[in-house]
């Protein structure tokens, strides 16, 4: 329900005081099921302004970076998200002891009407691509289902997002309901009594017992057997075939199904004080028990054994997405994300710093592809000791090199993440010219008899940097030559950022040494144009519109723009080598 007032009725001490939240400028507001999406009931929009008041002055907010009060009536003030998206904890204390009395929480939601399935498939992926590099380096993990009773509530959080990523999966989710409705069965031999009067067939067996059965019924003299047989068994147990689904591909899916449900009332146990993970896990685990309760598992048994190398399982539609889930449910139970705290901690979803991690690794596919590399450094993403770590997180400078070799050309390609060019080099040192810069993405190519250095200093080597910019809706709305210049401190408060992003793209472009060319990724929905592949702001800088997608994500005109900047490496007669 949409609206521009909301009213939050707050016990405190048996007394009912109301916060009620106005919206500036007709901002609207929502409520939800509590359970929907495990977010807070009473929703606000992120980049909009909010006064509050409560209806008791004894009684105000906890001042933060969101909340302001007023300096006439404490009970009263502001509430600025800005970029803040996910669960925010309104404290509510005393005037006169200073203590906390009461919490409420209130959801930020983004602007994106996308963001909530934009959010889980990122997660997804980010799962499936760790899980990908722990099996492609041939890590040891224990093969078990059990949560660990001493994990911090923040790491149990970082584990669940990837667990739920993918038991809330489409194709796992499709892929139950695909077995629920049309199962695996096999025809099985069960015996049952059988009438002896209504026999169609006897057998040998049927003829034994005909003779040495008890329960005995008298033959009437005139009938035809009363010459030999002075009585009959009243029932005889023969065997029959029946259609069952107890069969080990769906012992398997129950064997799963109770696996994932035990590990997540695991977590729903160890959860006490992280209301946004028992939330979450709650919801899961209703889901889980849903499918257990239907009525196909009833008629199946446990497994004995485990055939992993079923056909059924590996290649049917439905049992092949529960097996694959089942294989990645240990790894990404035992997986730890540092950046995960940037994404998730405190009840916040903040889907922008996400939305980098996640661009981290499409960009990182399609320089392997490109470039046909399989950089050195891959191993470094994941640390085995102690565990099992991502190490991906903001800030961090993570390079990963390979080699290119077509023909006679052979060049050194280095994909960096959050690589920082100093200020304090002096030229022909690489760096920046003024001060210390740090694009999200960089992609550095020089020759490969030289150190990186030396190409440096010898101009032989070229940066093309990427950032990643979640808010941005539409890039052709940064082309606004008419922008209004006063407008730029109201747009950088609400996270949108428009001018600042294209002045971004220039410092970039002009203050790095040897750097080519700048250019934005952000999740819209513009069409590349087919000229270039790509859109223009001016020469050297550009965008690529790349979104969270399972059938399109964008990323073909980016693997054009990169395929067309590899042919231009080749070229041994282009400008920038002559």
């Amino acid at each position: 329900m949409l609206n521009n007032t909301l009213t939050i009725p707050i016990n405190i001490n048996d007394e009912i005081v109301e916060l009620t939240i106005y919206g500036e400028d007709n901002t609207a507001f929502e409520t939800i099921d509590s359970m929907e999406n495990g977010e807070a009931h009473f929703q606000l929009v992120e980049g909009c302004f909010y006064e509050y008041s409560l209806t008791n002055k004894n009684f105000h907010l906890q001042a933060s970076e969101v909340v302001s009060q007023s300096k006439v009536n404490p009970s009263s003030g502001r509430i600025a998200p800005n970029i803040y998206v996910g669960t925010l904890s309104l404290p509510i204390v005393s005037k006169h002891t200073k203590e906390q009395v009461a919490e409420i929480k209130i959801e930020i939601r983004s602007l994106k009407a996308s963001y909530r399935t934009d959010y889980r498939l990122m997660l997804e992926e980010i799962a499936e691509k760790s899980i990908d590099l722990i099996f492609a380096h041939n890590s040891i993990v224990s093969q078990q289902f059990n949560a660990d009773a001493n994990v911090e509530p923040k790491i149990l959080y970082q584990q669940f997002a990837f667990l739920k990523s993918i038991l809330e999966s489409d194709e796992f989710n499709y892929g139950v309901q695909k077995i629920l409705y049309a199962p695996v069965t096999q025809w099985s031999d069960t015996i049952r009594d059988c009438d002896t009067r209504g026999l169609k067939r006897v057998g040998n067996s049927t003829l034994r017992q005909m003779v040495g059965t008890g329960n005995r019924i008298k033959l009437p003299e005139n009938h035809y057997l009363s010459n030999k047989l002075s009585s009959i068994p009243a029932k005889v147990k023969v065997s029959q075939k029946i259609d069952t689904v107890d069969t080990p591909e769906n012992r398997f899916i129950k064997f799963a199904l109770t696996q994932f449900l035990y590990f997540i009332q695991n977590i729903v146990a160890k959860a006490k004080g992280a209301e946004r993970l028992l939330l979450e896990a709650s919801s899961l685990e209703q889901t889980l028990e849903g499918y257990l309760s239907h009525s196909i598992f009833r008629e199946i048994s446990n497994p004995d054994t485990v055939s992993l190398n079923s056909p059924i399982l590996q290649r049917k539609e439905g049992y092949r997405e529960v097996l694959r889930a089942w294989i990645m449910f240990d790894y990404a139970a035992s997986l730890a994300w540092k950046g995960g705290e940037d994404v998730y901690s405190g009840g916040k979803k903040n889907i922008a710093v996400l939305y980098e991690y996640w661009l981290f690794f499409k960009l990182l596919d399609l320089v392997k592809e490109v470039f046909s590399v399989e950089p050195e450094a891959l191993a470094d993403l994941i640390d085995t000791n102690g565990g099992l770590t991502l190490n991906l997180k903001q800030g961090k400078h993570l390079p990963i090199k390979g080699v290119f070799e077509r023909g006679n050309r052979k060049l050194n390609v280095q994909f960096s993440y959050n690589r920082t060019f100093s200020g304090d080099k002096k030229y022909p040192e690489g760096g920046s010219w003024s001060r210390d810069l740090r694009p999200d993405y960089t992609l550095t190519i020089w020759p490969f008899d030289i150190t990186d250095e030396q190409a440096e200093r010898e101009e032989l080597i070229t940066h093309i940097h990427f950032d990643a910019k979640y808010k941005v809706e539409n890039f052709a709305s940064l082309l606004d030559a008419n922008d209004n210049l006063s407008e730029e401190k109201q747009e950088q408060s609400k996270g949108t950022y428009k001018r600042a992003d294209i002045l971004k793209m220039h410092t970039y472009r002009d203050a790095i040494r040897r750097t080519s060319g700048a250019y934005v990724l952000y999740p819209g929905i513009d069409k590349p144009k087919p000229i270039s592949g790509f859109h223009e702001i001016l020469p050297g800088l550009g965008a690529f519109a790349i979104r969270p997608s399972k059938s399109d994500d964008g990323t073909v005109a980016l693997k054009d723009f990169l395929k067309d900047v590899l042919k231009h490496f080749m070229n041994r007669a282009s400008q920038r080598e002559t």
